[in-house]
């Protein structure tokens, strides 16, 4: 197994990932549900839950399903422009013995043991160095056979690393 991807991340392509993993946690999709639930009520019942015992608890999780996106966009603008390896041109190589990461400013060796989790999403490979740091991967439609390659590679191997896809 050897190929390699090329890419440069865009804010735009950061923010929908940041979106895609976000709203994939069953706390925010949770949230989300009890929000829209409280406001059909709200609507049905005319207001007349307002003055309820649970109107508190509805309008904090209105509150935090209005403050999630928000969130979110001022975290990714924050992220994206103080970090400036985010934007480089990166070239991830692969092989048998692990992947290696160029970019303008940068070079790192890393071995397929200390990877910690694979995320494989739609257009994206994650590779995470710990739970909560990953090396962001855009995937194009020409790369498609050597996610199935990596794919491949990673269930038959032997390593500690969490496989998802």
């Amino acid at each position: 197994m050897n190929f390699s991807i090329q890419h440069q991340l865009t804010q735009k392509e950061y923010r929908q990932l940041s979106f895609t993993l976000t709203y994939q946690k069953w706390f925010i999709i949770l949230v989300n549900a009890l929000a829209l639930v409280y406001l059909v009520l709200l609507i049905i019942t005319k207001g007349s839950i307002w003055n309820n015992d649970t109107s508190s608890f509805g309008v904090a999780v209105v509150v935090l399903s209005v403050w999630y996106p928000i969130a979110i966009l001022i975290g990714v603008n924050r992220n994206y422009k103080s970090n400036y390896r985010l934007n480089e041109e990166i070239t991830y190589s692969f092989s048998d013995e692990g992947y290696s990461v160029t970019g303008e400013s940068f070079n790192s060796q890393l071995n397929w043991e200390k990877v910690y989790k694979v995320k494989i999403i739609k257009g994206w490979i994650l590779l995470y160095s710990n739970s909560r740091i990953a090396s962001l991967i855009k995937v194009g439609a020409e790369d498609e056979n050597n996610v199935e390659i990596l794919k491949a590679f990673l269930k038959n191997g032997n390593f500690k690393a969490k496989l998802k896809w």
